[in-house]
């Protein structure tokens, strides 16, 4: 949208609102076809880099690692130029074979996609049965976002799941926020993208299957009118002062326009793993190792280099004797007249599980761990997987606080008291408010509706006593066998003071005397 432009509503820093409703993104590129102006190549054994650049202030590094279960796609974008006097929004557009609006959906989606055709018949049976092509007149392709990095919420082009739209912005209004990524699917493949930030994904083409465009940066030179006072247009050196009355340009951008960087990391899988493998891979963009160092003395560094070349001995001669060990074993088991071993297959183990009992699940994630007391630490575990998402990991998940916290940190388990989300009071302490939400015969709300006053409204009062019921009766750390047992549902964030038999200062010195012992007997 064009400075001064004032007989329409302006795009800013609260509205996202092409010139047009219905403006496709324009390509940026040679010929005006999107295509890259130079492309160079770069191959090497671990890593291979397809670095184009679009344009002097648009560039993009395709990066494929050996092993990797992932693209990754580095863009940089900026300054934006505005020298024409447009403000321009730049989107990143993908293009799949994903047939992401399946006539299957249709039968159990009727009753929704009729009442939001405005009363036609486009959403019906029949008329979805013939998305067997790209762009079928009828069958709405749909999206999944993430809800605050959490549960992964389905939007369908030009629809809302419980109102009727009447869609006058087909661009802005199908644009979503996403904080971790976004995904669509069919029954062959599933197409994911993980970001590095909270940014905008919509449906690319108009809603034609199989597309999506990221929002990667805004410059924008007209206000929206949303009560800041200025245009979307940030520059390298600020802004003047707004108050100052001496200034010749008051609020003022001064320099050029800032530049942005980022990573988006594309995903190709069949369905049933799609979740697994974007769940995984976004713990590990969010949550990466943290490496620390220290500095040393020549002293210090040659004791260092010293227990280093013990420490990779000793690793190689256990390997070596583990590895005989094993051929003897094997050995014995092909003896003729021996009876036939079978070997059990457990899905999901593997060695490392077996070798660290105490790890927590694969569908289990450690959000905190904080000291709190001299013998006591704050703890959140959450379950990673919402409900459908996967066959296995979607179950519930019980963790053995106990061997986790001995395996992890040496800390043995004594007790605990599972608190509310925020950690601020007991959960049985906790108090719920019923809030009426469904109006009553006269209109007007009514606090006995919500007592169970009519058939809907007490179906919810009941549903949430069980929940509480349940809540309270699933004590943390006592479930089970009693001994420091937890377990989580799909999505369920539990969160607890734990006490320790030992206080903190006391496990820690004893285990840098254990690590001191197993040193000197090497």
């Amino acid at each position: 949208r064009s400075a001064g432009d004032e007989h329409s509503q302006n795009a800013g820093a609260y509205i996202f609102r092409p010139a047009t409703p219905r403006q496709r993104a324009r390509p940026v590129g040679g010929s005006g076809l999107g295509r890259a102006v130079s492309v160079d190549v770069v191959s090497g054994p671990l890593v291979v880099e397809v670095r184009q650049s679009f344009a002097p202030w648009l560039n993009q590094t395709i990066r494929l690692a050996a092993g990797a279960g992932h693209a990754e796609l580095e863009w940089f974008v900026g300054p934006v130029p505005v020298e024409d006097g447009v403000g321009k929004e730049v989107v990143s557009q993908f293009q799949t074979s994903v047939q992401n609006a399946p006539p299957e959906k249709a039968p159990a989606d009727k009753a929704r996609s009729e009442s939001t055709q405005e009363g036609s018949k486009e959403g019906s049976k029949e008329g979805l049965k013939k998305a067997e092509g790209a762009e079928v007149s009828g069958a709405a392709p749909s999206l999944f976002t993430d809800s605050n990095g959490r549960e992964f919420l389905e939007r369908i082009f030009d629809q809302r799941p419980t109102w009727n739209l009447k869609s006058h912005e087909p661009v802005a209004g199908n644009f979503y926020p996403i904080n971790v990524g976004a995904y669509l699917a069919d029954s062959q493949a599933q197409v994911s993208i993980l970001t590095d930030r909270a940014q905008g994904v919509g449906f690319g083409g108009q809603g034609k299957q199989g597309r999506f465009e990221v929002l990667l940066q805004r410059r924008l030179l007209v206000d929206d009118s949303r009560g800041v006072g200025e245009p979307l247009n940030e520059t390298s050196a600020g802004i003047t002062s707004y108050a100052a009355e001496d200034e010749a340009c008051p609020a003022c951008r001064l320099g050029g326009g800032v530049s942005a960087r980022g990573v988006h990391k594309l995903q190709l899988r069949p369905p049933a793993a799609g979740l697994q493998a974007l769940r995984g891979e976004a713990a590990r963009s969010f949550q990466p190792l943290l490496t620390a160092f220290r500095a040393l003395d020549e002293a210090g560094a040659r004791k260092e280099r010293g227990r280093l070349a013990r420490k990779a001995e000793y690793a190689a001669n256990e390997a070596g004797r583990e590895a005989a060990e094993e051929g003897q074993q094997r050995r014995q088991e092909q003896l003729p007249g021996d009876e036939t071993k079978a070997t059990q297959f457990v899905p999901g183990a593997t060695k490392a599980e077996e070798a660290a009992p105490g790890a927590l699940p694969e569908n289990v994630r450690l959000l905190t761990l904080q000291a709190v007391g001299p013998a006591a630490v704050f703890l959140r575990l959450e379950h990673c997987f919402a409900v459908g998402e996967d066959p296995l990991l979607s179950q519930p998940a019980s963790v053995d606080l106990g061997g986790f916290l001995v395996a992890a940190l040496g800390l043995e388990y004594a007790s605990s008291v599972e608190l509310t989300l925020t950690g601020n009071q007991a959960l049985e302490d906790h108090e719920y408010l019923d809030w009426q939400t469904l109006p009553t015969a006269s209109g007007a709300s009514s606090g006995a509706q919500g007592k169970g006053g009519d058939a809907d409204g007490g179906a919810a009062v009941r549903a949430r006593a069980a929940r509480r019921a349940r809540a309270k009766t699933r004590v943390f750390g006592d479930e089970g066998d009693g001994g420091g047992q937890v377990t989580l549902d799909p999505m369920e964030i539990r969160t607890a003071i734990v006490y320790l038999k030992t206080p903190l200062g006391e496990a820690a010195s004893q285990r840098a005397a254990a690590r001191a012992a197993k040193r000197q007997s090497r």
